[in-house]
């Protein structure tokens, strides 16, 4: 609601909590939101300590996601501020931590945000290269998801082919058994029959 005054309020009571219990992963989470409202309101000189701290405490507790979000947070604060090339070593970071988590899709926004701060420093070349390994991986990410979809409507092709030899066999067992039934029951009637006639021969 715009209202930073009262935000930033609440993020500091949150973060005496944090801090009272221990909570390190609530603690970079609160610093990291802190650090978009002065963003928001202009106040970068409390930016940079913020997020230092921040990155700091997830690198004691080895939380590699917590960083690349502060690294993330503190690259497009400086981007917002028009200090692109600080931006770009923060987004090298995130990209380097993503990496390591195995964190590709990530990868992909920090990709966007390095080719449009190359644009910003008239760096087309760079902007262009960036761009260009954007749309491969959003290419291989594609060519994966239709992997996938012809993967699993084959495997739903190949279960309702299943069912329907299934239905085919016990449709077959069904008819079998009836068939069987019908030859027991000639065969009593043939006996019967033949019992009648010799009682019937004997008779006369």
């Amino acid at each position: 609601m715009k209202d930073y005054g009262t935000s930033e309020k609440y993020l500091s009571e949150a973060l005496t909590i944090a801090e009272e219990e221990f909570d390190t992963i609530n603690i970079v989470r609160t610093l990291n939101t802190l650090s978009v409202i002065y963003d928001e309101t202009g106040d970068f000189k409390k930016v940079d300590p913020i997020l230092k701290r921040a990155i700091a405490l997830a690198e004691a507790i080895h939380c590699i996601r917590c960083m690349a979000i502060s690294y993330s947070q503190w690259g497009i604060s400086l981007h917002f501020r028009g200090q692109y090339k600080e931006a770009i070593g923060k987004y090298r970071k995130e990209y380097e931590l993503n990496k390591l988590e195995g964190l590709t899709f990530d990868q992909y926004f920090v990709y966007q945000n390095i080719a449009e701060a190359y644009f910003e420093l008239q760096n087309l070349t760079l902007a262009l290269a960036y761009s260009d390994t954007l749309f491969s991986q959003e290419k291989a990410r594609m060519q994966e998801d239709m992997k996938v979809a012809y993967e699993t409507e084959k495997k739903e092709q190949l279960i309702t082919l299943l069912e329907k030899e299934n239905t085919i066999k016990v449709l077959e067992a069904e008819q079998s058994k009836q068939l069987r039934l019908y030859l027991i029951v000639v065969v009593v009637l043939l006996v019967l029959a033949a019992g009648v006639l010799f009682s019937r021969y004997r008779l006369k």
